[in-house]
Formats: C-alpha cells, sequence, structure tokens
C-alpha cells in the first residue's frame, strides 16, 4: 500500500464496487423476503 500512481484511485474503485455488491445484495435480500412474506401469507390465508 504505497502512495504510488493511482493508489488512492484504485481504492476509491474498490469503495464503489463494494458497495454495489452490498446494494444488489440488500435488493436480492428484500425480494427474497417479500416472495416468503407473500407465500406465507397467502399459505395462513387460505
Amino acid at each position: 500500500m504505497g502512495g504510488g500512481p493511482g493508489g488512492p484511485e484504485s481504492q476509491m474503485q474498490a469503495q464503489g464496487s463494494l458497495s454495489e455488491a452490498i446494494a444488489s445484495g440488500v435488493a436480492l435480500l428484500v425480494l427474497l423476503a417479500a416472495c416468503l412474506i407473500v407465500t406465507f401469507y397467502k399459505r395462513t390465508r387460505l
């Protein structure tokens, strides 16, 4: 980890991809949770 050319830039890029991965993961979890809620709700209603 030196202060060479493109050091901080590469770190920023890694941070961006990481936050993107976290955001996509959260979106997937929300979608899965919604599907599970709907499934269980229908099951208990019928």
